[in-house]
């Protein structure tokens, strides 16, 4: 014990408070044998209640959804969601206790007139307030200069509606004893908002028979049963038209808003749960909260409805080095240097969508600079000299609106007439990644994919005869298409493979590389309209596994899915679906080379890659190998030079610029954004450990990619007498001005998008942006010689 300082294992005190908190509510609920009672017998409404509470206000993802709410519309239909979430915790809390009392449980003829029969139904109805406070406050400063009477709407909302949650659960019982007091007969109005005044006290013997129990359910409401008529059936709508794959649940869901599309979802959820769960614990005594996780994890495992999209046959596909040449030939001109850009964008969900549409939106700047403004980009022409953007995440979303919106535009390798300004084309990409694209997948969650779950042996039958509903990734990935569309058809719902070359081979389009991650191998894998070969060895290619083209929105999908907002999608070839036998990844000799898979999982990339290092170095050596063949076949002159400009797009806010690796300076250990661990840790740390990972993984990829590609003046020399410079450069977001942090969220405040979209970074000031892209200007254009 010598040398132990028992004052630094309390130096923070925080975690003393906390420790000292929760050994009183153990020491609390330990001598208080009643309130335990009464937490078990309303299980199951609390353990709802709670979980979504604890949901709403614990995670970076959600705990920002208020800062998300983008006028008053927003904000009146968060408030009602709120009500009805807050009311409907009471009520079912208040349903299953006097079930209990009516069904002769236990002590509750004794505990019927104790204080925490009142106490915790009250308590349940001020949880979902108690965790949108948190909210409010978490997100407060994230409300830019347009929004700031919108918080104060919002607090005095939150306020009001806990005081009506208040007057609710606190007047109404008081109203019954009055009432009970002077025999006053019920009539009218109240009478549906006072319906268990009429249960008998003390209760008639223990109901026996289903119809029964049944009569007793309905009789221990506190409200009619007419009240709920109306409620049930719009939540009964919104199943079915989930589950049936119909638009408008989605459209609505972006229309309200994340937070009160989250709240209504569980609020539908608590309603299908605690009736049938309570029903059968007190009246069976089953432990059906345990009954219910095994039919979850049990029978609803062969509901299996997470299969990726695909849409048509898999054209041939190039492998990536002869579209590199096929490109050096067709797209990058016929005289000068050649100057070829390959741009890898980081994952961070909506920041780095908007983060990608912001730097490449300064790459190829067109409208005339103000008068005085020395900053110049580099004017890259996507048509010219763009040859593939590879993508993680959120970075994966940006990545192929970008593509897809060159297509709309008709801004071809080869460029048709007609096409739109690239003002006109940068405005709409970044409205389109502006929109709130939490709220379909919260919707797909919630109503879709909960409620398939929770009715395993329905929903595998309906499985076995081929009823598959969309999961909520596939809603996502519409819910984007949706955003492109603009009145007429979105370009994001276009085929990959299909739209990047023409019939004869010749490119279209940018190469789009997006990155997943392949759960059982835990390799890279690539959603590529090429074939990767050598270049990308430790990849695995997802169109080759699918044996299928897949829409632009499922190339963003598949590298886009995180934990628990979307499902890990299933790899299925698209020959064999619905469920062909899935082969061993690996052949039995285990000494053999590893083979690729031809099924499995594949979830978000961030957890393989994160900077996009794998697909970006691919593409850029794919130049570099067909530039030095070409040259060495005389199909290319000697006397152009190739210049490979690769531009690494970090999102992560919390990334200390020092460590940012860029050409000339040593990046810095990362040193910021390191906390004490918390109390929450044990619960947080998955989700956190994920982001922190996503983090250095950036930085990782971003360094590797900074060590190949930050080439010597004199470049170097290919087999044919060609020369090869190489060129990278870093674009990464920080804090804005006043400190502030972008969340990691797939909804941001108009605030936080205006200042990730600011002309020339201006919106990040720290971060030494202009500086790196007046660098990149120069070399763009002394490399154009």
């Amino acid at each position: 014990m010598a040398g132990w300082n028992v004052a630094g294992v309390f130096r923070d005190w925080s975690a003393l408070i906390a420790l000292l908190a929760s050994l009183g509510l153990v020491a609390w609920l330990a001598a208080a044998p009643d309130l335990r009672r009464i937490l078990w017998l309303a299980r199951t409404p609390l353990a709802l209640g709670l979980a979504a509470a604890l949901a709403l206000a614990l995670p970076e993802q959600t705990r920002f959804l208020l800062a998300g709410t983008g006028n008053l519309w927003g904000a009146a239909w968060f408030l009602l969601a709120l009500l009805l979430t807050g009311t409907g915790s009471w009520f079912w809390t208040r349903w299953s206790l006097n079930l209990a009392w009516q069904a002769r449980e236990p002590e509750m003829l004794r505990l019927r007139h104790g204080f925490w029969f009142a106490a915790v139904p009250r308590a349940a109805a001020l949880l979902p307030v108690a965790a949108a406070a948190v909210c409010l406050v978490a997100a407060w400063p994230l409300f830019g200069e347009g929004q700031r009477g919108l918080r104060w709407v919002l607090l005095l909302g939150i306020g009001a509606v806990g005081f009506a949650l208040v007057a609710l659960a606190w007047g109404r019982r008081r109203l019954i004893r009055r009432r009970r007091g002077t025999l006053a007969e019920g009539t009218g109005r109240l009478r549906l908002l006072l319906a268990d005044e009429d249960l008998p006290d003390p209760p008639p013997p223990r109901p026996a028979g289903l119809h029964p129990w049944l009569a007793t359910a309905l009789a221990c409401l506190p409200f009619r049963w007419r009240l709920l008529v109306p409620l049930l059936l719009a939540f009964l709508l919104g199943i079915v038209s989930v589950q049936a794959g119909w638009a408008w649940p989605s459209a609505w869901a972006q229309a309200v808003g994340a937070a009160p599309t989250a709240l209504f979802g569980l609020a539908a959820l608590l309603t299908l749960l605690a009736p049938s769960i309570g029903l059968l614990g007190v009246g069976l005594h089953w432990p059906a909260l345990f009954f219910l996780a095994l039919l979850v994890i049990g029978a609803a495992g062969a509901t299996v409805n997470t299969l990726v999209r695909t849409e048509a046959e898999l054209p041939p596909r190039p492998t990536l080095e002869k579209a590199a040449a096929r490109w050096l030939l067709s797209c990058a001109g016929g005289e000068g240097p050649i100057r070829a850009m390959v741009v890898a964008n980081a994952g961070g969900a909506s920041r780095a969508a908007l983060w990608t549409a912001a730097t490449l939106t300064a790459l190829e700047p067109r409208e005339p600079r103000e008068p005085g403004i020395e900053l110049q980009g580099p004017d890259i022409e996507p048509r010219r000299h763009l040859f593939a953007l590879a993508g993680t995440s959120g970075g994966a979303l940006g990545a192929a609106a970008y593509v897809a919106s060159l297509e709309k535009a008709g801004e071809h390798c080869a460029p048709a007439s007609g096409a739109r300004p690239a003002a006109e084309r940068l405005k709409r990409l970044r409205e389109g990644l502006s929109s709130d694209f939490l709220a379909p997948a919260l919707a797909g969650l919630l109503l879709g994919d909960g409620v398939w779950r929770v009715f395993g042996p329905v929903s595998a039958l309906a499985g076995w005869l081929g009823l598959w509903p969309e999961d909520r990734t596939v809603r996502l990935e519409h819910a984007w298409e949706a955003a492109f569309a603009f009145g007429g058809v979105s370009p994001m719902a276009g085929h990959l493979a299909a739209g990047t070359f023409d019939k004869d081979g010749t490119p279209r389009l940018p190469l789009l590389l997006t990155t997943g991650t392949h759960v059982e191998t835990g390799q890279p894998a690539l959603t590529a309209p090429v074939e990767l070969g050598s270049l990308a060895a430790e990849a695995i290619d997802l169109l080759g596994v699918l044996r299928a083209d897949v829409a632009f929105s499922t190339a963003a999908g598949n590298s886009a899915r995180f934990p628990y907002v979307t499902s890990p999608g299933l790899l299925r070839p698209r020959q064999a679906v619905p469920r062909p036998a899935c082969p061993p990844a690996r052949p039995k000799d285990a000494t053999a080379t590893p083979r690729r898979p031809d099924c499995g999982q594949i979830v978000d990339g961030g957890y393989a890659d994160n900077a996009s290092a794998v697909a970006a170095r691919g593409a850029a050596e794919a130049l570099v190998a067909a530039y030095g063949e070409l040259v060495a076949a005389g199909r290319l002159p000697k006397e152009r030079p190739l210049h490979v400009f690769v531009v690494q797009v970090v999102s992560n806010p919390r990334l200390d610029p020092a460590s940012i690796p860029r050409c000339g300076a040593t990046p810095a250990p990362d040193g910021t954004g390191f906390h004490a661990a918390s109390p929450l840790d044990f619960l947080l740390s998955p989700i956190g450990t994920l982001v922190s990972v996503q983090g250095q993984s950036t930085i990782a990829g971003a360094t590797a990619l900074q060590r190949r590609y930050c080439g010597t003046p004199e470049g170097e020399a290919t087999a044919g007498g060609g020369r090869v410079f190489r060129h990278f450069h870093a674009f990464a977001m920080g804090p804005d001005a006043e400190g502030i942090e972008a969340p990691l969220s797939w909804v941001l405040t108009p605030g936080v998008r205006a200042r990730i979209t600011q002309p020339d970074f201006d919106g990040f000031p720290t971060a030494r942006n202009p500086a790196e892209l007046r660098r990149l200007g120069q070399e763009w254009a002394a490399a154009g010689g």
